[in-house]
Order: structure tokens, then C-alpha cells, then sequence
């Protein structure tokens, strides 16, 4: 046995690759330190849009959820709810809290709140994704009829940087139908389109009729048509 030499293996590949992969590890966690020491707050906000906005695009109301009630037995039982408010005339009214909170984080302090009637993502003719809202502005009385007027929102999604609204200065009246006049009218949550991802839905009622129909289509220059489908009504 005297005289023979000990032979060491040489050294694995992934010994030495070791270091230079803690390195890299060190230094992406320095550059995210870095980052959120900087432009935390931005950071932050950011996440948090992106957040809600991902709650607005997916939001999907509960079955026949009701928006906006005039009748006053039902808009007793719908002010006892979180998320619902009451109107000057007594009516009661859902405000969806993403869509409030993610308002409030796009142009603080936010917006007022109103009746959320449809909110949801919908898809241009040619493939854009949008976030729509439609929101009820206001009920009127003009001569023997009453307006219903509308306000309607388009948002180009953002997630490296802020959300873009597209109707930002387009002015707030972007609907109006026309209702009966002294009928206690109820507005329900509107719905997607499954088979047509341009299109929406918003249904109401007259003094307890049947469902009435509201169509929305969002169209490739990023503005949406309201047209009543079953009823004598107007649009600007």
C-alpha cells in the first residue's frame, strides 16, 4: 500500500455554479429593496389597482340582484344591506365597493355614488379588452314621462401602469330611456353576454311588469350603445 497516490474527483459543475447563482439571488433581492425604497408608494398603489380592477373586470352580482328600488317596501328591506344607499326621493341604490375603491385609487378622492347598474369586462368587435361600467345618474320628470339618465365608463386595463379611462371628458349623460311616468320602477344588476363578449344586458321593471330589456354594445371606438329593446324609448 506504500507509495500508491490518493486520486480526488474532480470538482461538480454545480459546486461552482452555486456562488454565482446566491450572487444573482443577492442581487435581485438588493434591486427590489431598492425599488420599494424608492417608489414604494407607487408600487403599492399600483397593486392595489390592479387588484380592484381585476375585481371590477370579473364582477358578478348575485341572481336577480336589484340596483335601484322605488318601491318603498323594497327599498326598506334593501337599506338594512351593506353597500346600499338612499336616494333624496327615497329610492334605494347598490354602489358596488371595488368599483368605489378602485375610483378612489385612478383619481382620488374618487367618485360620488350612484346606482351600479352593469360592471364587467367586455371585448371590442376587434379584440380589445375593456372595463365597462354603467351607472344610473338620475331619475326625471319630463312632461308625463320620466328619464332615466345614464352615465357610462370605459376603461383600457392597466398593470405595469395605471388604468386609462377612455370616456374621461366624453361628459356624464351617455343613455337615456324613457319611462312611464309615476310607476315605482326597479332596476336590476346587468349581465354579460356568454355568446357575445361585445355585449350586455340591463333589465327593469315598470310598477311590478314584466322584465323590460336595456342592450349594451361596446363598439371599436371604445363608446357603448344603450338601446332599449322592448319598450318606448329614446336615446340621444
Amino acid at each position: 500500500m506504500e507509495g500508491q497516490s490518493l486520486r480526488y474527483s474532480p470538482p461538480t459543475k454545480g459546486l461552482k455554479r452555486r456562488p454565482l447563482a446566491r450572487r444573482l439571488l443577492l442581487a435581485g433581492v438588493f434591486l427590489i429593496a431598492l425599488a420599494l425604497y424608492f417608489r414604494g408608494d407607487d408600487i403599492w398603489r399600483q397593486a392595489q389597482l390592479v387588484y380592484y380592477q381585476h375585481q371590477c373586470q370579473y364582477h358578478v352580482p348575485t341572481s336577480d340582484q336589484v340596483a335601484y328600488e322605488e318601491r318603498p317596501d323594497g327599498a326598506r328591506l334593501l337599506v338594512d344591506r351593506e353597500q346600499y344607499h338612499t336616494s333624496p326621493a327615497g329610492a334605494a341604490y347598490y354602489f358596488d365597493p371595488d368599483w368605489a375603491a378602485f375610483n378612489a385609487l385612478l383619481a382620488p378622492p374618487g367618485i360620488a355614488p350612484n346606482a351600479t347598474l352593469f360592471l364587467h369586462q367586455r371585448q371590442t368587435p376587434d379584440g380589445r379588452n375593456r372595463l365597462i361600467s354603467v351607472e344610473l345618474l338620475a331619475v326625471r320628470s319630463i312632461g308625463t314621462a320620466r328619464t332615466l339618465d345614464f352615465s357610462v365608463r370605459v376603461i383600457e386595463p392597466g398593470y405595469l401602469s395605471a388604468p386609462k379611462d377612455l370616456s374621461a371628458g366624453a361628459g356624464l349623460v351617455l343613455g337615456r330611456v324613457i319611462v312611464l311616468s309615476h310607476s315605482d320602477l326597479r332596476l336590476f344588476a346587468g349581465r354579460s353576454d356568454p355568446d357575445n363578449p361585445s355585449h350586455f344586458t340591463i333589465e327593469y321593471q315598470e310598477d311590478g311588469s314584466l322584465h323590460r330589456t336595456i342592450d349594451g354594445w361596446l363598439r371599436d371606438d371604445d363608446t357603448v350603445a344603450l338601446e332599449p329593446r322592448d319598450a318606448p324609448s329614446t336615446l340621444p
